[in-house]
Protein backbone atom coordinates (compact mmCIF):
# COMPACT_ATOMS: atom_id res chain seq x y z
CA UNK A 1 0.00 0.00 0.00
CA UNK A 2 2.61 2.63 1.01
CA UNK A 3 4.78 1.17 -1.93
CA UNK A 4 1.61 2.10 -4.44
CA UNK A 5 0.07 4.93 -2.92
CA UNK A 6 1.92 6.81 -0.80
CA UNK A 7 -0.69 8.38 1.36
CA UNK A 8 0.13 11.57 2.84
CA UNK A 9 -1.79 10.60 5.73
CA UNK A 10 -1.43 7.13 7.99
CA UNK A 11 -3.51 6.58 11.10
CA UNK A 12 -1.55 4.26 13.53
CA UNK A 13 -4.40 1.93 15.41
CA UNK A 14 -2.68 -1.00 16.43
CA UNK A 15 -1.85 -1.39 20.40
CA UNK A 16 0.74 0.89 21.65
CA UNK A 17 3.32 -1.12 22.41
CA UNK A 18 3.34 -1.83 18.04
CA UNK A 19 3.48 1.58 17.53
CA UNK A 20 6.96 2.34 17.09
CA UNK A 21 7.71 -0.55 15.08
CA UNK A 22 4.94 -0.02 12.62
CA UNK A 23 5.99 3.54 12.96
CA UNK A 24 9.57 2.58 11.23
CA UNK A 25 7.93 0.78 8.95
CA UNK A 26 5.97 3.94 7.46
CA UNK A 27 8.47 6.94 7.51
CA UNK A 28 10.60 5.78 5.02
CA UNK A 29 7.74 6.48 2.72
CA UNK A 30 7.70 9.98 3.65
CA UNK A 31 4.35 10.54 5.36
CA UNK A 32 3.61 14.16 5.85
CA UNK A 33 1.12 12.94 8.82
CA UNK A 34 1.34 10.52 11.28
CA UNK A 35 -2.20 10.16 13.40
CA UNK A 36 -1.64 7.90 16.47
CA UNK A 37 -3.75 6.55 18.72
CA UNK A 38 -2.77 7.27 22.73
CA UNK A 39 -1.27 6.60 24.41
CA UNK A 40 1.53 7.32 21.82
CA UNK A 41 3.83 4.18 22.50
CA UNK A 42 3.76 2.18 25.28
CA UNK A 43 7.19 3.38 27.18
CA UNK A 44 8.34 6.78 27.06
CA UNK A 45 11.78 5.84 25.58
CA UNK A 46 10.16 4.53 22.26
CA UNK A 47 7.57 7.83 22.59
CA UNK A 48 11.14 9.57 22.30
CA UNK A 49 12.66 8.31 19.42
CA UNK A 50 9.43 8.52 17.25
CA UNK A 51 9.31 12.00 17.77
CA UNK A 52 12.99 12.14 16.60
CA UNK A 53 12.39 10.31 13.63
CA UNK A 54 9.50 12.07 12.70
CA UNK A 55 11.51 15.48 13.28
CA UNK A 56 14.11 14.23 10.95
CA UNK A 57 11.85 13.54 7.94
CA UNK A 58 9.67 16.86 8.94
CA UNK A 59 6.35 14.45 9.48
CA UNK A 60 4.12 16.17 11.92
CA UNK A 61 2.88 13.73 14.67
CA UNK A 62 -0.86 13.76 15.99
CA UNK A 63 -1.90 12.02 18.78
CA UNK A 64 -5.63 11.39 19.12
CA UNK A 65 -6.00 12.84 22.64
CA UNK A 66 -9.72 14.08 21.10
CA UNK A 67 -10.60 16.60 23.67
CA UNK A 68 -7.85 18.99 23.21
CA UNK A 69 -9.76 19.63 19.34
CA UNK A 70 -13.44 19.67 21.01
CA UNK A 71 -14.95 22.71 20.38
CA UNK A 72 -16.27 22.92 24.14
CA UNK A 73 -13.23 22.07 25.42
CA UNK A 74 -11.54 25.31 23.43
CA UNK A 75 -14.36 27.42 24.80
CA UNK A 76 -13.39 26.36 28.15
CA UNK A 77 -10.20 26.80 27.61
CA UNK A 78 -10.50 30.48 26.27
CA UNK A 79 -12.96 31.33 29.49
CA UNK A 80 -10.32 29.40 31.99
CA UNK A 81 -7.60 31.92 30.54
CA UNK A 82 -9.85 34.86 30.63
CA UNK A 83 -9.86 34.37 34.48
CA UNK A 84 -13.52 33.87 33.87
CA UNK A 85 -13.36 31.25 36.86
CA UNK A 86 -11.09 33.22 38.45
CA UNK A 87 -7.80 31.60 40.36
CA UNK A 88 -8.79 27.60 40.04
CA UNK A 89 -7.74 26.34 43.65
CA UNK A 90 -8.31 22.74 43.60
CA UNK A 91 -9.59 20.24 41.45
CA UNK A 92 -11.26 16.39 41.80
CA UNK A 93 -11.45 13.92 38.60
CA UNK A 94 -13.05 10.29 38.64
CA UNK A 95 -12.07 8.21 35.93
CA UNK A 96 -12.53 4.00 35.34
CA UNK A 97 -10.61 1.69 33.40
CA UNK A 98 -7.08 2.42 34.24
CA UNK A 99 -4.59 5.60 34.48
CA UNK A 100 -3.38 4.45 30.72
CA UNK A 101 -6.85 2.96 29.36
CA UNK A 102 -8.82 6.52 30.34
CA UNK A 103 -7.47 8.55 32.86
CA UNK A 104 -4.53 9.22 30.55
CA UNK A 105 -7.01 11.21 28.23
CA UNK A 106 -8.08 13.49 31.74
CA UNK A 107 -3.97 14.10 32.49
CA UNK A 108 -3.55 15.20 28.84
CA UNK A 109 -6.46 17.14 29.21
CA UNK A 110 -6.02 19.17 32.59
CA UNK A 111 -2.06 19.87 31.06
CA UNK A 112 -4.00 21.20 28.33
CA UNK A 113 -6.41 23.60 30.57
CA UNK A 114 -4.24 24.28 34.13
CA UNK A 115 -0.36 23.64 32.84
CA UNK A 116 2.39 21.39 33.02
CA UNK A 117 2.11 18.69 35.76
CA UNK A 118 5.24 20.07 38.45
CA UNK A 119 4.54 17.15 41.10
CA UNK A 120 2.86 13.53 41.46
CA UNK A 121 1.84 11.77 44.95
CA UNK A 122 0.39 8.31 45.53
CA UNK A 123 -2.24 8.59 47.83
CA UNK A 124 -3.33 5.17 47.33
CA UNK A 125 -2.31 2.19 45.32
CA UNK A 126 -5.73 0.91 44.31
CA UNK A 127 -5.90 -2.15 42.08
CA UNK A 128 -5.01 -3.17 39.00
CA UNK A 129 -7.33 -2.89 35.65
CA UNK A 130 -5.07 -5.01 33.65
CA UNK A 131 -1.62 -6.06 34.25
CA UNK A 132 0.05 -2.90 33.34
CA UNK A 133 -2.71 -0.34 33.70
CA UNK A 134 -2.76 0.70 37.26
CA UNK A 135 -5.88 1.86 39.14
CA UNK A 136 -4.62 4.43 41.60
CA UNK A 137 -6.31 7.44 43.78
CA UNK A 138 -3.07 10.19 42.78
CA UNK A 139 -2.87 14.06 43.55
CA UNK A 140 -1.50 15.65 40.66
CA UNK A 141 0.05 19.37 40.40
CA UNK A 142 -1.29 21.18 37.02
CA UNK A 143 1.03 24.22 37.53
CA UNK A 144 -0.24 25.57 40.95
CA UNK A 145 -3.69 23.41 41.32
CA UNK A 146 -3.30 20.24 42.79
CA UNK A 147 -6.21 17.69 41.28
CA UNK A 148 -7.09 14.24 42.86
CA UNK A 149 -7.43 11.42 40.25
CA UNK A 150 -10.27 9.22 41.96
CA UNK A 151 -10.55 5.64 40.66
CA UNK A 152 -14.05 4.13 40.40
CA UNK A 153 -15.11 0.47 39.09
CA UNK A 154 -15.54 0.37 35.32
CA UNK A 155 -17.73 -2.89 36.07
CA UNK A 156 -20.23 -0.57 38.03
CA UNK A 157 -20.23 2.04 35.69
CA UNK A 158 -17.94 4.10 32.96
CA UNK A 159 -17.26 7.55 34.48
CA UNK A 160 -14.95 10.50 33.43
CA UNK A 161 -15.92 13.49 35.37
CA UNK A 162 -13.81 16.76 36.44
CA UNK A 163 -14.88 19.56 39.04
CA UNK A 164 -12.62 22.91 39.41
CA UNK A 165 -13.11 25.01 42.04
CA UNK A 166 -11.75 28.74 41.17
CA UNK A 167 -12.57 31.65 43.13
CA UNK A 168 -15.22 33.05 40.75
CA UNK A 169 -16.51 30.13 39.61
CA UNK A 170 -17.52 26.23 39.80
CA UNK A 171 -16.98 24.19 36.28
CA UNK A 172 -17.80 21.09 35.77
CA UNK A 173 -16.85 18.57 32.76
CA UNK A 174 -19.18 15.90 33.24
CA UNK A 175 -20.26 12.60 31.02
CA UNK A 176 -16.70 12.51 29.19
CA UNK A 177 -17.24 16.15 28.04
CA UNK A 178 -20.54 15.92 26.54
CA UNK A 179 -21.55 18.43 29.43
CA UNK A 180 -19.40 21.86 30.26
CA UNK A 181 -20.66 23.66 32.98
CA UNK A 182 -19.35 27.35 34.44
CA UNK A 183 -21.60 28.29 37.52
CA UNK A 184 -20.51 31.63 38.95
CA UNK A 185 -20.32 32.73 42.24
CA UNK A 186 -22.38 35.76 43.66
CA UNK A 187 -23.22 37.53 46.82
CA UNK A 188 -25.78 35.64 49.08
CA UNK A 189 -29.14 37.41 48.30
CA UNK A 190 -30.12 36.46 52.60
CA UNK A 191 -26.88 37.12 54.12
CA UNK A 192 -24.45 40.40 53.70
CA UNK A 193 -20.99 39.34 53.09
CA UNK A 194 -21.61 36.12 52.12
CA UNK A 195 -20.84 34.63 48.69
CA UNK A 196 -22.43 31.76 47.29
CA UNK A 197 -23.10 29.96 43.33
CA UNK A 198 -25.91 31.22 41.15
CA UNK A 199 -28.69 29.54 40.66
CA UNK A 200 -27.99 29.34 36.79
CA UNK A 201 -24.95 27.17 35.35
CA UNK A 202 -23.89 28.90 32.08
CA UNK A 203 -23.39 26.15 29.53
CA UNK A 204 -20.53 26.00 27.13
CA UNK A 205 -22.20 23.93 23.59
CA UNK A 206 -19.98 20.92 23.19
CA UNK A 207 -19.42 18.60 19.70
CA UNK A 208 -18.27 15.48 21.28
CA UNK A 209 -20.36 13.23 19.19
CA UNK A 210 -18.14 14.28 16.29
CA UNK A 211 -14.81 14.11 18.28
CA UNK A 212 -13.00 12.45 15.64
CA UNK A 213 -14.14 14.88 12.57
CA UNK A 214 -12.70 17.51 14.57
CA UNK A 215 -9.14 15.82 15.11
CA UNK A 216 -9.62 15.20 11.25
CA UNK A 217 -10.54 18.90 10.76
CA UNK A 218 -7.58 20.32 12.86
CA UNK A 219 -5.01 17.69 11.15
CA UNK A 220 -6.12 19.03 7.44
CA UNK A 221 -5.23 22.61 8.21
CA UNK A 222 -1.84 21.51 10.19
CA UNK A 223 -0.79 19.79 7.00
CA UNK A 224 -1.74 22.07 4.45
CA UNK A 225 -1.73 25.64 6.21
CA UNK A 226 1.35 24.35 8.64
CA UNK A 227 -0.70 26.32 11.36
CA UNK A 228 -0.39 25.14 15.46
CA UNK A 229 -1.48 21.85 16.36
CA UNK A 230 -3.04 20.62 19.68
CA UNK A 231 -2.26 17.58 20.35
CA UNK A 232 1.42 17.11 18.58
CA UNK A 233 3.97 14.39 19.39
CA UNK A 234 5.98 16.84 21.75
CA UNK A 235 2.51 17.24 23.78
CA UNK A 236 1.45 13.54 23.78
CA UNK A 237 5.18 12.44 25.29
CA UNK A 238 5.10 14.84 28.13
CA UNK A 239 2.05 13.15 28.91
CA UNK A 240 3.12 9.77 29.09
CA UNK A 241 6.05 11.08 30.68
CA UNK A 242 3.34 11.80 33.59
CA UNK A 243 2.10 8.32 33.03
CA UNK A 244 5.41 6.55 33.81
CA UNK A 245 6.04 8.99 37.03
CA UNK A 246 2.89 7.78 38.35
CA UNK A 247 3.94 4.07 37.48
CA UNK A 248 7.42 4.71 38.89
CA UNK A 249 5.55 6.75 42.03
CA UNK A 250 3.42 3.18 42.06
CA UNK A 251 6.75 0.83 42.23
CA UNK A 252 8.56 3.25 44.89
CA UNK A 253 5.43 3.19 47.25
CA UNK A 254 5.42 -0.91 46.58
CA UNK A 255 9.60 -1.33 47.38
Amino acid sequence: MMEQHRPDVVSICVPAGQHLAVFRQVIPFAPRAVLCEKPMTGVLSEAKEMLRLAEESHCVVAVNYIRRFEPGVLTLKKALQRGDAGEIEKGICWYTKGIVNNCSHFIDLLRFLLGDVTKVLILDRGRDWTADDPEPDVRVRFGTTPVYLLAAREECFSVGRIELMGTLAHVLYDDFGSIIRVRKADDDPLFPGYRVLGPKSEEIVTDLVRYQWHVVDHLYRRVVAEGPFQSDGRSAVETLAVIEKIRQSLGEADA
